[in-house]
C-alpha cells in the first residue's frame, strides 16, 4: 500500500514541478536501507552505483546511512541505474 502512496506522491511532485508551482530543488527522504539492499543485490559497490547513475559516491553513502535527502533528479538517476521505479526509493 505504501508503494502506491509513494508513487502518487512522486506523480504529484512531477506534475507540480512541470507546472513550476513548486521548486525542483525540494529534498525528498530516501529509504537508505532499500537503496543499499538493491545495490547489494546487484553485487555493486557504492562506486559501481555511482558510475552507473552519475551520482557521486559520497551522496550515495549519505543516503544509505540516512544522513540527508535527495533531489528528485538524483532519485530518478539512482532508480534508473537500479532498474526500479523512483517511488520505490522514497521513504514513506
Amino acid at each position: 500500500m505504501h508503494i502506491l502512496y509513494n508513487r502518487c506522491i512522486l506523480h504529484i511532485h512531477v506534475i507540480l514541478t512541470t507546472e513550476r508551482e513548486i521548486s525542483t530543488q525540494t529534498l525528498m527522504e530516501v529509504d537508505g536501507q532499500k537503496l543499499r539492499k538493491l545495490r547489494s543485490r546487484r553485487l555493486w559497490l557504492i562506486g559501481d552505483l555511482a558510475t552507473e547513475s552519475g551520482v557521486h559516491r559520497n551522496v550515495i553513502s549519505k543516503l544509505e546511512n540516512g544522513r540527508g535527502g535527495a533531489y528528485p533528479e538524483t532519485i530518478r538517476k539512482l532508480a534508473e541505474a537500479l532498474g526500479v521505479e523512483p517511488a520505490e526509493l522514497i521513504r514513506g
